[in-house]
């Protein structure tokens, strides 16, 4: 783990039927944390807003198919 690149998130909800985490910025990362995920889920709708502080996070990885 590096720690320098450890994001602060707050998780508020896990969706039992989406086995999804929902989480909320502490920080404005959120460009950040999406730039991580390099295979993003096509599938899934893009940003139509500008990334903010305690916006819900939902991501998919395609690396290993789980929810983070």
């Amino acid at each position: 783990m590096n720690i320098p690149e450890t994001l602060s998130v707050q998780l508020i909800r896990v969706d039992p039927d989406s086995e999804c985490f929902y989480a909320l910025l502490i920080r404005d990362d959120l460009p950040t944390i999406i730039n991580a995920f390099k295979g993003w889920d096509a599938k899934k709708l893009p940003l139509s807003i500008e990334p903010k502080p305690n916006i819900p996070v939902c991501a998919q990885y395609e690396g290993d198919n789980l929810w983070h």
